[in-house]
């Protein structure tokens, strides 16, 4: 057994062992406009793919003041063989509230590590 195989499988017992200290999110993909035969009209923002993982949410931070925008982050951290890749999902549900994920993420093959916004950011 090679040593990425070891991390690989240790990452994975990582998380089943957060216990309270992992939560669900849900990662939303959606497409810009999707077409429902029924009306034979095109909808806007239809959900294509909700796919829920487990996931280390950090603390919120909080941001305003009288130059910024009023918006909260949050850091989220999954194991790298959750999803393939992050691109295809441009929002979590956490909480029973919807964030938007910031385009800058890591993923150095084991974890993958991004940021969830909600409000004016």
């Amino acid at each position: 057994m090679g040593y990425r195989s070891l991390i690989e499988k240790s990452v994975g017992k990582a998380f089943d062992l957060m216990g309270d200290l992992a939560d669900s999110v849900q990662l939303v993909a959606k497409s810009d406009v999707a077409f429902n035969f029924g009306t034979m009209s095109t909808v806007e923002d239809a959900v294509q793919e909700t796919y829920t993982v487990k996931a280390y949410v950090g603390e919120a931070a909080r941001y305003s003041g009288k130059d910024t925008k009023r918006y909260v982050k949050r850091e989220v951290t999954i194991d790298s063989n959750a999803i393939t890749s992050l691109e295809a999902y441009d929002e979590v549900v956490y909480d029973s509230l919807t964030w938007k994920i910031a385009p800058e993420y890591t993923d150095d093959g084991f974890l993958k590590i991004f940021t969830i916004v909600r409000g004016d950011a």
